[in-house]
This record gives C-alpha cells, sequence and structure tokens, in this order.
C-alpha cells in the first residue's frame, strides 16, 4: 500500500509518496551529529539503506524502534540517494536471551553477506520470516537451538540459489515449512549438510 503526503511550501508543491514494509534491521551505522544509516532487509524492496534523521537524540520517537536485529514495520520515503524512514514500529515479540540473540546476530551477518543490492526477494523473504519466528517462538535446548542455526544457514542459501539441498537431507530444505521442519532428525545428517554449507559458502566468494 502506498500513501500520498502532500507538503505545501512557499513556492511549490512537493508531493512525497510513503511507502509501508516490513523489514529485519541487519546492520546501523552513526551519521553526522544524530543521524544513523541501516540497513534492512525488506519484504517489498528486499535489501536497503535507509537514514533515520536525528534518531540518536533523546527526543526522538524512533530511536527505541530501530535497533540492530529488530523486525519492523516502516513508513518510508525515497530521497535522491537514500530511502529516509518516517516511521517505525516494533514487530518483535518476546526478548529472545542472550543465545538466541547470538544466533539471531551470526545468522543476519550471513544474511547482510549474501544480500548485497537492492531488489524484491519474495521467496527469501518468506524463508527469512519463518525463520525468525521460528527462533521467537520454540522451545529450543542449546543442541536443538546449534541445528537450527546449522539448518538456518542451509535454507538462506538455498532460498538465494548458491546451494542444491541433497535428496538424503530434503525434508529440511525450503520446501518443508519451518513449523514441519524436523529439527530433532538432524544429528544423523548434520555432516553432510554442514558441508554443503561450507561449500556453498566457499563458491559464493563472499
Amino acid at each position: 500500500m502506498i500513501s500520498l503526503l502532500i507538503l505545501n511550501s512557499k513556492s511549490t508543491n512537493l508531493s512525497y509518496q510513503h511507502y509501508h514494509t516490513s523489514g529485519l534491521i541487519l546492520s546501523s551505522r552513526d551519521v553526522g551529529e544524530a543521524d544513523r544509516l541501516y540497513d534492512i532487509f525488506t519484504e517489498r524492496f528486499g535489501r536497503i539503506t535507509a537514514l533515520a534523521k536525528s534518531v540518536r537524540q533523546l527526543k526522538s520517537k524512533l530511536r527505541y524502534q530501530l535497533r540492530d536485529w529488530q523486525l519492523v514495520k516502516l513508513s518510508l520515503v525515497r530521497g535522491k540517494n537514500v530511502w529516509r524512514i518516517v516511521y517505525t514500529e516494533s514487530r518483535a515479540g518476546a526478548t529472545l536471551g542472550q543465545e538466541r540473540e547470538r544466533v539471531l546476530g551470526r545468522w543476519l551477518k550471513l544474511l547482510d553477506r549474501l544480500v548485497v543490492d537492492e531488489g524484491r526477494r519474495p521467496s527469501v523473504w518468506r524463508e527469512v520470516w519463518q525463520a525468525y519466528f521460528f527462533l521467537q517462538t520454540e522451545s529450543l535446548a542449546p543442541a536443538a537451538l546449534a541445528d537450527y542455526e546449522l539448518l538456518a544457514s542451509l535454507r538462506l542459501l538455498e532460498a538465494l540459489g548458491y546451494c542444491e539441498v541433497p535428496r538424503s537431507c530434503a525434508i529440511f530444505g525450503v520446501g518443508t515449512p519451518w513449523l514441519a521442519t524436523p529439527l530433532d532428525q538432524v544429528s544423523p545428517h548434520r555432516d553432510s549438510i554442514t558441508a554443503v554449507v561450507e561449500e556453498a559458502l566457499y563458491h559464493s566468494h563472499l
């Protein structure tokens, strides 16, 4: 959905389209005295870089919504050289905890490495969305969390076209919804899955 905001000036009328999308914040960096640039993987536009003006000021309404690895709902304006964030709302659920935060961070850094340009990727977004909510909602013991991270990497590489999942491991690929993925059956296939992931990363040259 696109809404239209009309702003009047003394000399001319300027029209700004507001674009609405969900997104996962991959990374961010400070710019100038109070601004911040965000790299975000979005549902509608794929990877984008967006600027939040004055977000580092204490009075900023965006300040506490825009955090690395956060799932957010965004309103954006396309500027001449960069997107600009004008509104955001957190879509995250409960706090993940330190171990899950670390797993999520490593996985999103992989996504950050593999997706380098703008462009909508519906199948990749579906995979990222499913994996994120699986991590948020499922009860995972430490061993299961390690298997989750391995499968999340495998499935992301497959969704992006960097690898093919062997037939013997097909049940762990993107053809199986995350909620139906049998984490308790990963152990006998762990070496094979690890080899596929490592080979795909090697050949990606990233």
